[in-house]
């Protein structure tokens, strides 16, 4: 991986620095992580600086362990709805989430423009419906998919009105134990 090199002013050197001392010897707090934040001037900056702060403090996580941390802050966020909290797990959550995208080598810009292309998109199928897409969701074995299972999928779209879209959801296990291996016929 190719090193960039950071330019930061002497004075906010001087203050990352003493962040990072702090940084290693206990927690991360929101607003130690919101003053990184501020001190970054793009979001590469930011991923760079985060995943210095983590790697120091905590040294490389596998992944399992990672998207168990993420998980858990978005537990953590989910329980609170007053914004004292909110914040604190929200950056918590952010840093967790930035941090992953670092050890899986991905940038943060470029799953933020993802994101805003695909919300972008949304807006506009949203927009052409005058509302959010429904989607029904037809569970089976469809081992193999039939006529019968087309058929049904039709009618729900043709018939309800309500629906949008029609998803097949196969099922892990058949419910009378029926052994679901491939019978289909190529």
């Amino acid at each position: 991986m190719e090193e960039i090199e950071i330019k930061i002013h002497e004075e906010d050197r001087i203050k990352y620095d003493a962040f990072l001392k702090t940084i290693c010897f206990k927690p991360i707090s929101p607003e130690k992580i919101l003053e990184l934040l501020k001190q970054a001037n793009n979001m590469n900056d930011i991923q760079n600086k985060i995943n210095e702060v983590y790697l120091k403090a905590f040294g490389r996580t596998p992944l399992r362990q990672r998207l168990d941390d993420v998980f858990g802050e978005a537990i953590e966020l989910s329980r609170y709805i007053d914004l004292k909290n909110l914040r604190e797990e929200t950056s918590d959550l952010l840093g967790s989430v930035i941090q992953l995208a670092n050890e899986c080598g991905w940038s943060i810009e470029d799953l933020v423009n993802e994101n805003i292309a695909k919300i972008q998109h949304r807006q506009q199928q949203y927009q052409s419906l005058g509302r959010k897409i429904k989607v029904a969701i037809l569970g089976g074995a469809f081992d193999c998919i039939t006529n019968g299972h087309v058929q049904v999928a039709k009618f729900v779209l043709d018939t309800s009105k309500t629906f949008d879209e029609v998803w097949l959801m196969p099922c892990y296990s058949h419910i009378f134990g029926k052994n679901l291996a491939s019978s289909c016929a190529n």
